[in-house]
């Protein structure tokens, strides 16, 4: 058979080498060996081929002929196919065609020639022939040679080729579908380097040939799979089973990392990092619905990328398709992530985009994002409120943030006057369910969408009466962040009564009584009371009339409303002398003049007097009185060591005891407990471990008792768990029912077991406090359980699903 190989390049030199050349690339080419796993008869054959290369190009005879058909065959592809001219002598090379293709096979050995070169072997040298071929770099040659002869063993004209051989010609075949797929991937080629390299996995695994080789295949296709995401989902929107190939494949990375955050291998060579910067640039090739419809999964892991990413899919939906419902499922989700960062810029925008005003403006409040805001407020410098900044921020962050990362929204004109004056929107709006009853929101109007005018309406709730309409966050004026300009309150928004002073708590739930008022409407003169003050301050007057009121500022109304912050009416005194804190006794009353001081005693030495008898007879009876005590004592003291020193003393009728029999009957000894065996041991541990797991994921996020039950690597799966339920207040309630089938080693000395159990969960999923029937499910799992005993206390290790029961 022929085969498209000439001696040259066998050898890998050019037309023109020497005969040192040629003894040397022919020993060069002897110690090069191909992989150790093909056979000796397949380097035997290649061996075979190089020696008769060199032996022909080593004879000058021989070589001369080999050369003349050489450059016949060269010169015959060069030239274009032209027909001869009648009556024209037999074709002969001309010198100068000649020596153009001599230059040309100096230069390039491997050039267009090789192509119709061709050398004769023998049947059995093609896997020879096959490995050199390979080693040249001819992926393509190889697969045209080598497939024909594993779907016809005689396609070589010859006798069938043995087994050995098979599994030589299979190896080369994988290897060069390896090698071909590594350089269609240097060309970007990604989906038929996929090709290639899909078929010689599956050349080497019909038969489990060459475990090694077939690993080193899938290595290369877990490395190609980004790749291939990338060129499948750039494919134009209308190649819809070619998208959805790359969309699957995505999954399926996903998947295998456990998620955009998973710290699970996937193979693909991507740290987390990178792979985050993926995520961010395939999002360019995906539209609106397949982002949702791809985060809105991932979500649930839970993730918080995948949420915020949900989050964007579901307002540019929203905007672009004056879709409402998803603006408020965005606005739903942002709650999830307000504890782990910054988010009141977005809810501020759903806020706005759902005709709750109130709430935007107190989004916008919380907000630390120095920039936008800094914008919304040099917009709305004008305006009571920061509305117009937000609608102009809302409407640019829209169209030129959110909508370029969507394929479908790249050139969509959306503009909130439309999204406005849509009758859909204005309906739903209408009739939205708010979050309490006195939450303040602006509704759209016809006419004021029309001009991209909002107007504001107050919705306020029936209260009692007399008392004003209280918010669910109330504000304080003047609680904008630092910088802000100091905003007066909306015209529209219902202004707040002063309540009445008597109304005022004093903080500790009490409530002063109101001061009486005289004619002129102004309160009486209080009743004095001890001041505590280090200062005399003069005290500013307080008016009472409600017309008054508004020119206060904030902190006067708040200390008005304060007991100990009560300001003075007119016409009272202040003292003019504090009295200090730390003087505690009352000052001397002041005298009348005609009042006099009693005569000072003088202070001399009194004069001596007689002896007073009564006291010295009152000292002698006290001496007599102590003698008769002491003495008292010490016969009392002769006594007790008299008693110490004698021998015992025996009162009463001494007790019948005699040694053969016990004086009183002894109670038989109670059997020894019952050694507890390793399923009841086993059952105990995965009971309480169900019970903490109730408690770590139910409604008390009891997540801090993990670590009493479980061990790592485990802890750290569950303990990220319950960390994510309390963050995005979700949870679940639990019923349980363990059943132990086996314990592996049956030694309840042993520190380490091994447990079966068939466990029944019936589960309830609740968020934000309301049951989500469709995520309930009631399980029964065979469970593999990994029990380590640890100064005395069982803990669980590892668990495994083993398979589903019902």
């Amino acid at each position: 058979m022929q085969i498209p190989l000439d001696y040259y390049r066998i050898l890998g030199l050019p037309i023109q080498a020497t005969a040192d050349q040629l003894k040397q690339a022919h020993r060069d080419r002897g110690l090069q060996l191909p992989r150790r796993e093909f056979s000796t008869a397949a380097i035997e054959a290649r061996k075979q081929l190089i020696d008769e290369a060199y032996t022909v190009l080593s004879d000058r005879d021989r070589r001369r002929n080999y050369d003349s058909k050489f450059l016949a065959s060269a010169y015959t592809v060069d030239m274009a196919p032209e027909p001869l001219p009648e009556g024209l002598p037999g074709l002969e090379v001309s010198a100068d065609v000649g020596e153009a293709a001599l230059r040309s096979l100096a230069t390039e050995p491997g050039g267009s020639e090789s192509q119709s070169s061709k050398i004769e072997i023998e049947s059995d040298q093609l896997v020879g022939a096959l490995l050199l071929l390979l080693e040249l770099g001819e992926y393509e040659q190889v697969l045209q040679l080598g497939q024909p002869q594993l779907v016809n063993p005689y396609a070589s004209g010859g006798l069938a080729t043995p087994e050995p051989a098979q599994d030589d010609v299979v190896l080369t075949l994988a290897l060069a579908c390896l090698e071909l797929g590594r350089e269609q991937w240097q060309q970007r080629q990604y989906e038929i380097a996929a090709e290639s390299l899909q078929t010689g996995h599956e050349l080497l695994a019909r038969g489990n040939h060459f475990p090694a080789i077939r690993a080193e295949i899938q290595s290369e296709l877990y490395k190609l799979r980004p790749y291939r995401v990338l060129e499948l989902l750039a494919r134009p929107l209308d190649q819809t089973r070619e998208r959805r190939q790359g969309l699957k494949l995505l999954k399926t990375m996903l998947e295998d990392r456990g998620g955009i955050e998973g710290t699970e291998d996937d193979l693909s060579g991507l740290a987390i990092d990178d792979f985050l910067r993926f995520i961010q640039q395939l999002r360019d090739y995906l539209t609106a619905s397949e982002q949702q419809e791809l985060f809105e999964h991932e979500a649930r892991r839970p993730s918080p990328v995948a949420t915020y990413l949900t989050v964007y899919a579901l307002l540019a939906r929203g905007f672009a398709r004056h879709q409402p419902a998803l603006v408020r499922r965005a606005k739903q989700l942002l709650l999830r992530l307000g504890s782990q960062q910054d988010v009141h810029l977005e809810q501020a925008v759903c806020a706005l985009l759902l005709g709750q005003t109130e709430e935007a403006n107190r989004a916008l409040e919380m907000s630390q994002e120095y920039e936008p805001l800094a914008y919304i407020r040099e917009h709305s410098r004008q305006s009571p409120d920061l509305l117009p900044g937000l609608c102009l921020y809302a409407e640019r962050w829209l169209k030129d943030e959110l909508f370029p990362h969507f394929r479908d929204f790249k050139d969509q004109k959306a503009t909130l006057k439309d999204y406005f004056a849509d009758t859909q929107v204005q309906a739903y709006l209408e009739t939205m369910p708010t979050g309490s009853g006195t939450e303040l929101r602006s509704e759209p109007r016809q006419s004021a969408a029309s001009q991209g005018v909002f107007e504001q309406t107050s919705l306020t709730t029936a209260t009692g009466a007399g008392q004003p309409p209280t918010a669910p966050f109330p504000t304080i004026e003047g609680s904008l962040p630092i910088g802000a300009p100091t905003m007066p309150n909306p015209t529209a928004t219902a202004r707040r009564r002063p309540p009445e002073p008597a109304q005022a708590s004093n903080g500790n739930g009490a409530y002063p009584r109101p001061a009486a008022r005289n004619g002129n409407g102004r309160p009486s003169q209080p009743e004095p009371r001890l001041r505590l003050a280090e200062e005399s301050t003069p005290e500013p007057e307080f008016h009472s009339g409600y017309a008054d009121d508004d020119d206060l500022s904030v902190a006067e109304r708040v200390a008005q409303l304060s007991p100990e912050g009560r300001m003075t009416t007119p016409g009272s005194e202040a003292p003019t002398k504090p009295i200090s804190k730390r003087r505690l006794t009352p000052e001397p009353a002041a005298l009348d003049a005609e009042q006099t001081l009693p005569p000072a005693v003088p202070s001399g030495r009194r004069s001596r007097g007689a002896p007073h008898w009564g006291r010295l007879a009152l000292v002698a009876a006290a001496g007599v009185l102590g003698v008769g005590i002491l003495g008292f004592g010490t016969m009392r003291a002769l006594g007790w060591v008299t008693g110490v020193f004698s021998g015992p003393r025996i009162s009463g009728k001494p007790l019948a005891i005699r040694v053969d029999q016990p004086a009183f009957e002894i109670p038989e000894a109670p059997p020894a407990p019952s050694e507890i065996g390793v399923n009841d041991m086993a059952g105990r541990v995965i009971n309480e471990w169900l019970e903490i797991k109730r408690g770590a994921l139910g409604e008390s996020y009891q997540g801090d008792r993990l670590d009493d039950i479980l061990l790592e690597p485990v802890l750290t799966q569950w303990t990220r768990r319950a960390d994510a339920a309390a963050a995005e207040s979700w949870y679940w309630e639990y019923e349980h029912k363990v059943e132990i089938e086996s314990v592996t080693p049956d030694d309840p000395t042993a520190d380490n077991l091994q447990a079966i159990a068939v466990v029944s969960e019936q589960a309830k999923l609740f968020e934000f406090g309301v049951e989500n029937a469709d995520a309930a499910y009631n399980d029964t799992l065979r469970m593999q359980y990994d029990l380590v005993r640890q100064d005395g206390k069982w803990y669980i290790k590892g668990m495994n699903k083993l398979a589903d029961v019902n």
